[in-house]
């Protein structure tokens, strides 16, 4: 299943802090990847879980719990495949991953994060950090804190002028469309810090927008960047499941007594199971339903009107600000964002507290649980990225199976080949050397015969197939 490829980029200014309403924003939007600056998270602090993506995070050197700030998130929808990129730089904070596309190459989102401040960041840099990245297919995406009139910014700086050279060198294009992505809580002023930068062969087939009210609580606006080449993806977020509670046995009973078993039978073990499958799977189709595979919306049981109600008199200050900005609109928008803070954290409480008072002795901790993970809107999720062994790399689930028993495979032959099967000690007389018939001795030389058994099913599993006669351990 291919499908443009939706980014959303924001400086969010403290991920724990923008949680809630970051759950609640993607509960009713859909994007494939999100690249955060700023998360000011740092070593010890738990991943930071948000339903149906997977995390790639990078934190600050040095950073810890006195002392904390910067931090970059970039989250993966679960059903894409994707790698880490490995980047380096002493002027910022950069992390990437790579995706594949659905022509067989593959695409680098990079996220980076420059601090503000008057240090002047080379051309240099910028090119150290492209010698990094082998794609040709790159889309920068952060927080650079530099000024240059090219991307609507009314002054500019060395730190501006240093990045344009490197984009019109390295020939880049700058998606931004001059509108403003930054609001100054201090003063309302709007600035133009966070730039989308895409190579030439890409630029064409982006389209950027930037909300003009949407900031979850942040002083940046949120960006929105579609990416309309193909992407590779693996089907649905979820897997069906088998609704067993809802299944109707009489009629599974029914479907499989219409099959002769001397009409599945065969003397081959392999076409005798897939018959068996078939028939199988015929039986369940109408008796027993499945799920969709498809991930519904957590539900935010402590979300309320007010906290709806709230989050608009933010935006509808915000717009005031945009329209007409003045002492009077600047306080009104800084305490409306104050106020949807409070009242957001509050509700939170509230239900919170309100669940407690429910709790005795009978309670089951999975109730618990489950209000636990609704209450964080995350659900679990095992998916991994990519599988990687040796130089190739497996994308899909079946190759990322295959890789991993592979993998097995060669470190169990490994290991018993270092091992020395049982051999009996030389036996002096007759009687020594005859059948052994105690339990002891049966029990050895079992023993001798499960490692030799191993030996072979390693052999069996490194040549692809097992003979039917070992298909069942003794």
């Amino acid at each position: 299943m291919d499908r443009s490829l939706k980014i959303l980029q924001h400086n969010l200014n403290g991920l724990r802090a923008r949680l809630t309403e970051l759950i609640k924003f993607l509960s009713t939007a859909r994007y494939d990847v999100l690249c955060f600056q700023e998360t000011k998270l740092y070593p010890g602090v738990k991943d930071t879980i948000l339903p149906g993506y997977r995390l790639s995070r990078l934190d600050r050197p040095g950073a810890h719990s006195k002392c904390f700030g910067g931090g970059l998130a970039i989250y993966v929808r679960t059903e894409l495949s994707y790698q880490t990129l490995v980047l380096h730089s002493t002027e910022f904070e950069v992390n990437g991953v790579s995706l594949s596309l659905a022509d067989g190459s593959k695409i680098a989102i990079v996220n980076v994060y420059l601090p503000p401040g008057k240090n002047v960041i080379e051309p240099s840099s910028y090119r150290n950090l492209c010698e990094q990245i082998s794609n040709r297919n790159v889309l920068f995406c952060g927080d650079f804190n530099s000024k240059h009139n090219a991307w609507g910014s009314y002054k500019q700086d060395e730190r501006g002028e240093g990045l344009l050279h490197f984009i019109e060198d390295n020939d880049m294009c700058i998606l931004n469309d001059g509108r403003p992505t930054l609001i100054h809580n201090s003063s309302g002023v709007m600035s133009h810090l966070d730039l989308t930068i895409a190579t030439s062969n890409i630029a064409s087939n982006c389209e950027w927008q930037v909300s003009s009210t949407e900031t979850l609580g942040s002083d940046h606006l949120l960006i929105d960047i579609t990416y309309r080449g193909q992407i590779k993806r693996e089907g649905t977020v979820g897997k069906p499941k088998w609704r067993i509670a809802k299944a109707d046995w009489i009629k599974f009973t029914e479907n499989c007594s219409q099959w002769d078993v001397q009409d599945i039978q065969d003397a081959d073990v392999d076409v005798y199971a897939n018959n068996v499958t078939i028939v199988l799977m015929e039986a369940v189709k109408d008796a027993i339903p499945r799920t969709s595979g498809k991930n519904r919306a957590c539900p935010k049981p402590w979300w309320s009107d007010a906290c709806q109600n709230a989050v608009k008199l933010r935006k509808k200050a915000l717009r005031r600000v945009q329209r007409n900005l003045n002492t009077e609109t600047k306080r009104t928008y800084l305490e409306a964002t104050e106020n949807a803070r409070k009242v957001i954290s509050e509700a939170r409480t509230s239900h919170w507290h309100d669940f407690c008072q429910t709790l005795n002795q009978h309670t089951q901790i999975r109730d618990v649980w489950a209000k636990i993970k609704s209450m964080n809107g995350t659900k679990s999720t095992r998916e991994i990225p990519v599988e990687t062994y040796g130089d190739r790399v497996g994308e899909s689930d079946r190759q990322k199976a295959d890789l991993m028993a592979e993998s097995f495979a060669d470190a169990s032959v490994a290991i018993i080949g270092d091992l020395v099967l049982y051999r009996s000690p030389r036996r002096n007389t007759e009687e020594e050397r005859s059948i052994k018939t105690t339990e002891e001795d049966q029990e050895e030389t079992m023993g001798a015969t499960r490692s030799l058994l191993n030996v072979c099913d390693m052999e069996f599993l490194r040549s692809g197939h097992h003979p039917p006669t070992r298909r069942t351990r003794y």
